[in-house]
């Protein structure tokens, strides 16, 4: 195995926990289109900056033999006659494989993290201030997403009145249906209780919505 195989070898690993991160910060935060170029760029990121942590932490289980095999790894990368150091890798393969594992595993729990922090209105205030970037798509999309769990009254283009509870918003902008819990349907003055538990609408035919605290 030549020098330019090795760092194929790194480049593919290295990328791998970075792509679990994004997909999963993707799945629970709110969705957006990405192009190809942009998703490598933020998975390379995010593994440069997972592997930095996972390299400099010393409180993880087989830190003794992670640093052991950082100092092999690198003297294979420099050393003109590295077949001692292949060698002796090999005899590590078994942690090499469990903290690669272990380091995939960070990099879900980090993003899981990510996504609970990110989604509190605070920071995402303050990360808009910095940024200039609103966290949702469209005012629409914030409306409803913000307003999750509260009780809504819903005017349809035809004059159709809804109130319910909001249970599920858009997520992303292609997305244009919203939930509503125990609906309740405007009849001669009267709010009359539907025999659905829930009923789905197009935002599209949506003409008006009223939170009511």
């Amino acid at each position: 195995m030549d020098i330019l195989s090795l760092n194929t070898i790194f480049l593919l690993l290295l990328y791998v926990p970075g792509y679990i991160f994004i997909r999963v910060t993707d799945h629970f935060l709110l969705k957006r289109e990405k192009s190809q170029f942009e998703i490598t760029i933020q998975g390379l990121a995010a593994s440069i900056l997972i592997f930095v942590i996972f390299i400099l932490c010393k409180y993880q289980l087989f830190n003794a033999e992670k640093e052991k095999i950082i100092k092999l790894w690198i003297l294979a990368l420099y050393l003109k006659n590295h077949n001692d150091t292949y060698v002796e890798l090999l005899e590590y393969k078994n942690y090499i494989a469990v903290l690669y594992l272990l380091l995939c595993g960070y990099s879900f729990l980090f993003a899981l993290l990510y996504s609970i922090i990110r989604r509190r209105k605070r920071i995402s205030v303050f990360i808009e201030k910095i940024t200039g970037r609103d966290y949702f798509q469209s005012v629409e999309m914030g409306f409803y997403y913000t307003s999750l769990g509260k009780r809504i009254i819903i005017t349809l283009d035809n004059g159709t009145k809804y109130l319910g509870y909001l249970e599920g918003a858009p997520d992303n902008d292609k997305d244009r249906k919203i939930i509503i819990y125990n609906p309740r349907i405007l009849e001669n003055a009267e709010w009359l209780e539907l025999q659905a538990d829930r009923i789905l609408l197009d935002t599209n035919k949506i003409t008006s919505s009223e939170i009511i605290e």
